[in-house]
């Protein structure tokens, strides 16, 4: 599909060719579609790797509109679509937005789905972007116990879980 071929061109760095690709089938796509919903929010990455981060944030609002209006606020694609609106707002230092938009998130999804801990996890980084370190390690701290218990303490997610624990507890000065 066109999202595999574009993902193959982000993967070795080939983001104009991607770009291209993207904006050629979104043309092709009716207005309203998931597909092309789908594909405006691939046609984000691009622009968030480029560092073009208004053309990122329209491109994933748009999509956020059509998944909206198609699905609603509780379906897959636009909850994915979201999550990389709050990425971009974390990459930008607009930690404050990435927060709404991951707290928006969880509540939307149940805490057993494996993206919970992953927004979870992204909630973490923000708070402790934004100095809230104990909040933070709590946060940590939950997102260790879902880890051992959904992917297993050998998992690369528990490993980087653990890895951002040890940054808020040197942030703490509590080795």
């Amino acid at each position: 599909s066109v999202l595999n071929v574009a993902d193959i061109y982000i993967g070795v760095d080939r983001l104009r060719d991607a770009e291209q690709l993207l904006a050629r089938s979104i043309k092709s796509q009716e207005k309203n579609s998931v597909n092309r919903g789908l594909l405006l929010n691939k046609f984000g990455e691009p622009y968030m790797y480029t560092g073009r981060y208004r053309e990122t944030a329209r491109s994933l609002n748009d999509a956020i509109d059509i998944h909206a209006n198609l699905g609603g606020d509780e379906s897959l694609e636009y909850i994915n679509t979201a999550i990389n609106l709050g990425i971009l707002y974390m990459s930008q230092g607009k930690y404050p937005e990435a927060q709404q938009t991951f707290e928006a998130v969880l509540d939307k999804l149940d805490p057993s789905d494996p993206a919970y801990a992953a927004v979870l996890s992204n909630q973490a980084l923000v708070l402790h972007s934004l100095g809230q370190l104990t909040l933070a390690e709590r946060t940590l701290r939950d997102i260790k116990d879902i880890d051992s218990l959904t992917v297993g303490t050998h998992h690369p997610d528990y490993a980087i879980t653990l890895s951002n624990l040890g940054l808020v507890y040197a942030d703490l000065v509590k080795f």
